[in-house]
């Protein structure tokens, strides 16, 4: 077939018989999968109702494969920050660099790159036997290889869909072509949806944030004004007691000048002790160091509470070091101190953990919305008369995975709501208290950017349990097979 002309809608060949294919093969090769016009539509609609990365993979994977007879289906994505294509999914779940995939023999990039600068259509009924892809070491595998390289463009997301058939040839016939292309539209416009939810997504996150940090700084202003206070206090003491110290001194020193040796000594020493007792010596020598060390500990208290609003506020990157969660939960009960300090005890249980690939600013996000919750469960708790609560967070490791708990003594969650608290904008509280949108943002973080679990146990009273499960290193792409999705 050639390269040359890829087939429009209205070259899709229809004689009254939906599923003819005017391709005959030849004796011994696969013969061309014959496309029915109405699978192209329930296509479209399957791709239509996808609105997530993974499921939209899975579905596209499946009705390329199905429509296009292609025995391996592959979704590369473009990454505008790392400037290449990301094969989605790795091997081993999440992206793989392009150089990655090759390395990995999951891609052929001699016709990837070619693509890429063509921005059109490939389609080659033996991708060996082409003199411009021969020399790939893809392609030096057993028998010949059917390559079709689609790009898909659309208004934000570009992509390139590949489908293959080794070892025996099934040439991609012309309806099948003309069929994947109007698939690969809806594929454009279904990856737009994609990129569009997760930037709605991404965009209510910071408001989150935004509404979050500002309901939190007057509890926040509260606890560093407290620490500065008695640190203004105490350095006030200090420097008022140094001068009459000062003062003190100098009259020993002036006396001894004046008086060693000579039979006034005695009587001058019984002033300076009188001076000691006015100026109240030995209290000033007491307190001091004390003043000094709590100015300090003040001091330090405010620099831990900026340094944790900080790490809180911090805008998160792409990538995805180790952290230490420890750390995190700490920061995010120092931030949170004022929304539950007047109503509940704090309790933490913090095993050591093992360093976390992961978000730390979107896990602590996650983690603040769960103590926010709690504390506000416990304050209707305490509203209702069952007088202050116990804030209780735990942490430690189980197995590859790291395991959080935040648990409160509120009002707990009645079972008729169980099967909703992660649903986008549903919440119990009165108007103006609750979003809607802490826990479903907790789970968008956890479950699908780390690939973690969340979950709860609650009923009417006895209070709520959130439980997060975290794998401490995700696998490495490329540490999986390198099976491609068919």
């Amino acid at each position: 077939m050639s390269t040359d002309r890829i087939p429009r809608q209205g070259d899709l060949p229809y004689d009254g018989d939906r599923t003819r294919d005017h391709r005959t093969p030849a004796a011994g090769v696969d013969a061309p999968v014959r496309v029915d016009l109405q699978a192209v539509v329930q296509a479209s609609q399957a791709l239509s109702a996808q609105t997530d990365l993974d499921r939209l993979h899975t579905v596209a994977t499946g009705v390329f494969g199905q429509l296009a007879g292609a025995r391996s289906v592959r979704l590369l994505l473009w990454d505008g920050g790392a400037g290449d294509w990301q094969l989605w999914p790795g091997p081993g779940g999440g992206a793989l660099g392009l150089e990655q995939a090759v390395a990995a023999g999951l891609v052929c990039r001699s016709a990837v790159r070619h693509a890429e600068r063509s921005g059109e259509a490939l389609v080659l009924p033996d991708a060996a036997a082409d003199a411009r892809f021969a020399a790939d070491p893809y392609l030096a595998g057993p028998g010949p290889c059917a390559l079709m390289v689609l790009p898909v463009t659309g208004r934000w997301a570009r992509a390139l869909l590949l489908l293959e058939n080794r070892p025996a040839v099934a040439p991609f016939g012309d309806a099948q072509v003309g069929a994947t292309v109007l698939l690969a539209r809806q594929l454009a416009i279904s990856l737009d949806h994609v990129a569009e939810r997760r930037r709605l997504e991404e965009e209510l996150q910071r408001a989150l944030k935004l509404e979050t940090v500002g309901r939190l700084a007057s509890g926040i202003a509260h606890e560093i004004n407290t620490p500065v206070q008695f640190v203004s206090d105490n350095l006030q003491f200090i420097a008022d007691a140094v001068d009459p110290i000062e003062d003190l001194l100098a009259e020993y020193r002036q006396a001894f000048l004046d008086h060693a040796g000579s039979g006034q000594a005695r009587n001058r020493c019984a002033e300076l002790i009188e001076r000691e007792r006015e100026i109240d010596l030995e209290f000033l020598r007491e307190q001091i160091p004390l003043a000094a060390r709590q100015a300090l500990d003040g001091a330090r208290q405010v620099a831990r509470i900026v340094r944790a609003m900080k790490a809180f506020a911090h805008p998160g990157d792409d990538t995805q070091p180790f952290a230490d969660l420890n750390e995190t939960i700490r920061n995010v009960l120092v931030v949170a101190h004022a929304e539950y300090a007047g109503v509940a005890d704090l309790v933490t249980e913090l095993d050591p953990l093992p360093p976390v690939r992961c978000d730390s600013g979107d896990l602590g996000q996650a983690l603040l919305n769960l103590v926010v919750n709690a504390a506000q469960a416990m304050e209707e708790a305490a509203a209702a008369g069952r007088g202050r609560g116990t804030l209780t967070v735990r942490s430690r490791s189980d197995g590859d995975q790291v395991l959080i708990e935040v648990c409160d003594t509120g009002t707990g969650i009645p079972p008729q709501f169980a099967d909703r608290v992660f649903d986008p904008f549903f919440t119990t509280k009165p108007i103006g208290v609750g979003s809607g949108q802490g826990l479903a943002l907790a789970r968008a973080v956890i479950q699908d950017r780390h690939g973690g679990e969340i979950g709860f146990r609650s009923g009417p009273g006895p209070g709520t349990t959130f439980v997060i499960r975290l794998p401490v290193d995700p696998e490495e792409p490329g540490e999986g097979t390198g099976a491609g999705a068919t």
